[in-house]
Order: C-alpha cells, then sequence, then structure tokens
C-alpha cells in the first residue's frame, strides 16, 4: 500500500529532476545524481537498522524513479521525498529500554538494561547523600522500576528521569558505599543490547585469619569439592522445552550433587553458585582457590 501511494506520487508529481542533466550549479541537489552509486547489492557489511531503512529507501527510490530521454532517471518532488522517508526510521528516534533486571550475588548486586539498540552512556557516582547515576544518551525508559526487588541490596530506590530532553537518567539511592562499574553488550540471536551495572561490595576492614593447610600422616581430612554449575544471572544458557532455561536445570544439578556429597564424610562440598547470579569464569577460579578446594 505505501509502494503503491509513493509510486502515484511520483508519477503525478509537476516538479521532476533529471539526475542525466548537469547539477553542478545546484549543489543541494548532487546527492540525487550519485544516488545509485550507494547500492551495491554484492558487497557484505554489518549495518544497523537504521542504515538498512536508508538503503532500502534509495532502492525504492530507484525503483520507482523511471528513464528519461537520456537515459539517466528522474526524481520527484521534494514533498514525495519527505513523504516517503517518513516511513523509514530515524537516526533522532534513539533508543528505548524495554526491561530492568536486578539480582544479588555474593558480593555484588547487578542491574541490567535490555535495550533495542545501542547507546552511550556514563556512570557517575556522588555522596552526601550516597547514589550513583547513569546517564544513557538519546534513550527513552519504558520498562517500569517499581517491580525491582531491592532486599539484601545496597540500593534504596530507583529513580529515573530526562535530561537535556532526550537523554535517559536513572539515579540508584544507596544504602552503604559501594565500587560501581558499568559495561555494555551488544545483541545477539538470543538477546538484545544491555547496559550492565554492577555494584561490588566494599570489603569489611576486619579479615578473616587465613586457613593454611597441613599434610599429617595421622589424620585424614576431608577432600573440598567446588562444584561450579555455571551460567546464572543474564546468561541463561540453552532454551529447553516448554523454554526451560538451562541455568536453572544445572543449578539444581549442583544442588543435588552438593547434598550427596554432604552424606559422605569423606568429602566436604561448596557451591560456586548457589543462587541465580553470574559468576565470571575467573571468579570461578577464584571462589575455589579462597575455599581451597581440591577438586573442582
Amino acid at each position: 500500500m505505501f509502494a503503491l501511494f509513493a509510486s502515484h506520487l511520483f508519477i503525478n508529481s509537476g516538479s521532476c529532476i533529471n539526475s542525466g542533466s548537469n547539477l553542478t550549479s545546484e549543489p543541494h541537489l548532487r546527492s540525487n545524481v550519485h544516488l545509485s552509486s550507494d547500492v551495491r547489492p554484492n558487497v557484505r557489511s554489518r549495518t544497523s537498522p537504521l542504515n538498512s531503512g536508508k538503503r532500502l529507501a534509495r532502492i525504492l527510490l530507484l525503483s520507482l524513479a523511471g528513464p528519461t530521454r537520456s537515459g539517466g532517471r528522474f526524481l520527484c518532488s521534494p514533498t514525495a521525498l519527505v513523504l516517503l522517508a517518513a516511513g523509514f526510521p530515524s537516526a533522532t528516534d534513539g533508543a528505548e529500554v524495554r526491561d530492568l533486571r536486578l539480582w544479588r550475588a555474593p558480593d555484588h548486586t547487578r542491574l541490567v538494561l535490555d535495550m533495542d539498540g545501542p547507546a552511550e552512556h556514563r556512570l557517575i557516582e556522588l555522596s552526601d547523600p550516597r547514589r550513583v547515576v547513569i546517564d544513557v544518551q538519546n534513550t527513552k525508559l519504558l520498562a517500569s522500576t517499581k517491580g525491582l526487588e531491592l532486599a539484601n541490596t545496597p540500593i534504596v530506590q530507583v529513580r529515573s528521569g530526562v535530561r537535556n530532553g532526550t537523554d535517559l537518567r536513572l539515579v540508584l539511592d544507596l544504602r552503604k558505599q559501594i565500587r560501581p562499574r558499568s559495561f555494555t553488550l551488544n545483541a545477539t540471536e538470543n538477546s538484545a543490547d544491555r547496559l550492565v551495572v554492577d555494584l561490588y561490595d566494599l570489603a569489611e576492614s576486619t579479615a578473616e585469619p587465613r586457613v593454611t593447610k597441613r599434610a599429617e600422616r595421622t589424620e585424614r581430612r576431608p577432600i573440598v569439592i567446588a562444584i561450579d554449575a555455571g551460567h546464572g544471572g543474564e546468561d541463561p544458557g540453552a532454551l529447553g522445552p516448554g523454554r526451560l532455561r538451562e541455568k536453572v536445570v544445572v543449578l539444581e544439578i549442583a544442588r543435588e550433587l552438593h547434598r550427596l556429597f554432604q552424606k559422605d564424610p569423606g568429602f566436604t562440598p561448596t557451591l560456586i553458585r548457589s543462587g541465580d547470579y553470574y559468576v565470571s569464569l575467573y571468579g570461578r577460579r577464584d571462589l575455589a582457590r579462597k575455599r581451597q578446594a581440591d577438586m573442582f
């Protein structure tokens, strides 16, 4: 329907431009002369949805344009061009935050912004009162902050607002001092673009005494086994029947294995991940070493 309407505008437009004529005296029309040079169907490149929309618009323009006697193509009036371009995305549309997710890990709290596209951001740490500010450029918040579970986290409340007319500002009011960190993750086949904010707990001033193992021939000590379920948090793993997530299945297996080892007095099991949160590969190794595991 849109293509037919655009075609009607092109055919019935009273003022058309012949791309075969000399336009050197009209600088604002020069881009129309070389329009077809941007369309190369065999070139492979990674383009954003916005660039793909622009390329589709150009192809549609060329397909609707008609030949002239000089062998060139004519382009219709500016009014028709504006109406045609209205059906394609614009760079000013910005990104949208579709969902907010938050969970607690043993040593940090993670907030994830699920977005429909990439966006630049800035993280600011403020005091008196303590808070963390996240500014996301040219972004709208569609998700609600009211459903976040803030119990057992350093966050008192999450506030949102608009900055500079188009930017999103999130404010995390804190009840204690933390060490913030943020990073972005590009979209994949199974997940959208994400902005991740980690709030790491500060180490307590009173450190626990370090346990040193000693080999004793006269005593047999239990073997410490570190059980790593893998996945967790924003890493769901594979999806099974009924959208069952792998991170749920492997955690139940790890808990059952932990119960079996607990029944044997010769073993001391420990879970690397005991809930729905993500532990990095290096973090898993460090936890196993910290707990003095004999097997991992």
